[in-house]
């Protein structure tokens, strides 16, 4: 499993709508720079924790949900997706990011912006394991639109993406993530080659 954290700079809450929207519109524009003529929607509903019953919610609702549920994002015409949580920036999350980590350039890099985003009370975390090769861009251009729409930033430690990334930025992350040429290694160009291969056929086969 494979996660990306979404830290918001602004108290607010983007409503479902909005981003599945942003979400779909990056993805388009991802698929179209690597050659698949293709626009999937993104799709999204909630559900309980344990027994995974569906959950009441609107299009037009805060994309904020409780400790028992969680989201849900797949695409429309294909199976499996990605699931979502909003945490609670408590002070046992906020003590990974000590004093110590801005000592590493990167982070000093983004260190206003990084505490800033500290200051509030929740965050976001996306993740995905053993689904279709789409869902792997669905997550991370989940991930991107809600950072933009929140002003923050992305983060992930577990292995979604290159480590020495982050903490990106919308710009940033737009720019490499699942892109051949701008891998840092040659062990993520060659997967990231793969991977475009890989997802030109699956979408071929549910067209």
């Amino acid at each position: 499993m494979t996660t990306f954290e979404v830290y918001p700079a602004l108290d607010v809450y983007p409503t479902f709508e909005e981003l599945v929207k942003q979400g779909s519109a990056g993805l388009g524009l991802y698929l179209g720079r690597v050659g698949i003529p293709a626009h999937p929607q993104i799709t999204v509903s909630l559900h309980a924790l344990g027994d995974n019953t569906p959950q009441r919610f609107s299009l037009s609702d805060p994309a904020t949900w409780s400790s028992q549920t969680y989201a849900w994002f797949g695409v429309e015409g294909m199976d499996g997706g990605s699931d979502a949580y909003t945490l609670l920036l408590d002070d046992a999350a906020r003590a990974y990011w000590a004093d110590d980590l801005f000592q590493i350039p990167r982070y000093q890099k983004r260190e206003a912006l990084i505490r800033s985003c500290l200051n509030m009370d929740h965050y976001w975390v996306f993740r995905c394991e053993d689904q279709p090769v789409i869902m792997y861009a669905v997550y991370g251009f989940l991930a991107i639109a809600l950072a933009r729409l929140t002003g923050g930033f992305l983060y992930s430690k577990d292995g979604a993406w290159e480590a020495d990334r982050f903490p990106a930025m919308v710009h940033e992350f737009l720019n490499w993530y699942l892109i051949p040429g701008q891998a840092l290694t040659d062990e993520t160009r060659e997967w990231s080659e793969r991977y475009v291969a890989l997802l030109k056929e699956e979408l071929e086969s549910i067209r």
